[in-house]
């Protein structure tokens, strides 16, 4: 078994589409040992799922 320091979960909802949030679920996910390209990518997943959308945007979003 791997040992892992305690680390904060990840930023979710609201607050990972802030800044701050972003950020510390890079500095988490990069601190986990993921790549930084893979980080990001966690980082601006969650950022997309904590933003809010209107039912006209996300019918856009996904037609196009």
């Amino acid at each position: 078994m791997a040992n892992y320091k305690a680390m904060p979960p990840i930023v979710k909802g609201k607050a990972a589409s802030s800044n701050a949030g972003f950020q510390q679920n890079i500095s988490r996910e990069k601190a986990m040992g993921d790549p930084t390209k893979q980080a990001v990518k966690v980082a601006y997943k969650e950022a997309d799922n904590g933003m809010k959308m209107s039912p006209s945007t996300k019918h856009r979003k996904r037609c196009g």
